[in-house]
């Protein structure tokens, strides 16, 4: 009988284009910006927006392993539309990763 892992274990299968890339993206985004809006009450809401994004990123990603990377490749290739195979892409990844550890 198989006991399921426990939620911390789950939590720990994150790839590193979401360790090393996106929450360092989304981080720098937060402290650079202040990002902040107002509620509809006038209270304003700091980081709320960003802290809901990274956590969509690490569920997306518990429940399809490597949709953070498919989805960084997509964001690279519309970008550099010259880079046109996965081939040509994976060399781009793999540098954007060595450079942000």
């Amino acid at each position: 009988e198989r006991k399921p892992k426990p939620r911390q274990e789950r939590q720990e299968t994150k790839s590193p284009t979401l360790s090393l890339l996106i929450h360092p993206l989304l981080g720098e985004l937060k402290r650079r910006h202040s990002y902040h809006s107002r509620r509809e009450d006038g209270t304003v809401q700091k980081s709320e927006a960003i802290d809901e994004l990274k956590t969509a990123f690490e569920v997306a990603e518990r429940t399809s392993p490597g949709i953070a990377d498919l989805f960084v490749k997509e964001v690279v290739h519309k970008l550099l539309p010259s880079v046109v195979t996965d081939s040509g892409l994976n060399p781009v990844i793999d540098r954007l990763l060595r450079d942000s550890s």
